[in-house]
């Protein structure tokens, strides 16, 4: 599978680390998050496979493309629009949560109008950028940060604070009932790879899609969606 495909996914998971999935995962602790977690995982993972497939079959077009050549106008545009309303939509909520994280812990005193705005102004150099120099983009910003994202997470489990009690009570919440808040927002992890909608008019080969690839995608997504979820649990102590 090319590897910018892989970026597509690994960025939608690791970006969320800090956003939203992680405080409704929290508040969802008690009340069927483990299960819900699990159930995003295989979900999630089976929606990852079954895109690729799809647009296996139409390579080197986006999905505009095909709506354009295969649907009526009538029908394509007011997909599109909707799919415009999508993407704004979680745009949106992760601009205000990277805003906020970023006025609460690295400059508390700092306008929010001013902050808002120097997020703004970096995404509209992105929307300028090119499909395929949004991709190197992506590579960068994967090449420079995972390294430090690993080493953070590292240091969440040999924290002396994290308190593992607080993990073992959320684990035995197991028998609940899968959560509709806490599926949604595990599941949100995996919608990276919805990307190719516009990035797949870039990939003119079909993507090898075998059970090692979805090993690597499915065990990747569990791996960050637990351990950030079960990190900040026992550190937190969201159960207490």
């Amino acid at each position: 599978m090319n590897r910018f495909l892989y970026y597509l996914i690994f960025l939608t998971m690791i970006s969320n680390i800090v956003a939203s999935v992680p405080k409704i995962l929290l508040f969802e602790s008690k009340t069927g998050a483990i299960p819900s977690m699990f159930a995003a995982v295989i979900i999630g993972t089976i929606y990852v496979f079954i895109l690729v497939k799809l647009f296996n079959a139409f390579p080197g077009k986006s999905f505009p493309d095909m709506l354009k050549q295969y649907t009526p106008k009538w029908f394509a545009y007011p997909v599109l629009f909707y799919l415009f309303l999508c993407w704004f939509g979680a745009g949106l909520i992760t601009l205000i949560t990277y805003v906020f994280l970023f006025i609460t812990f690295f400059a508390p005193e700092t306008s929010i109008v001013i902050t808002t705005l120097a997020f703004v102004l970096v995404i509209s150099f992105g929307i300028l950028m090119k499909s395929r120099s949004m991709l190197y983009m992506a590579e960068i910003v994967l090449v420079l940060f995972v390294p430090l994202i690993f080493f953070l997470l590292i240091k969440f489990y040999v924290n002396p604070k994290l308190d593992w009690d607080f993990i073992k009570i959320a684990m035995m919440h197991i028998n609940h009932v899968p959560s509709y808040w806490a599926f949604g927002a595990a599941l949100y992890i995996f919608m990276g790879i919805a990307d190719l909608v516009i990035f797949n008019e870039l990939f003119t080969k079909k993507h090898k899609m075998g059970w090692k690839q979805v090993l690597v995608i499915g065990l990747s997504g569990a791996a960050i969606l637990f351990t950030t979820f079960l990190s900040l649990l026992g550190i937190t102590g969201w159960n207490r």
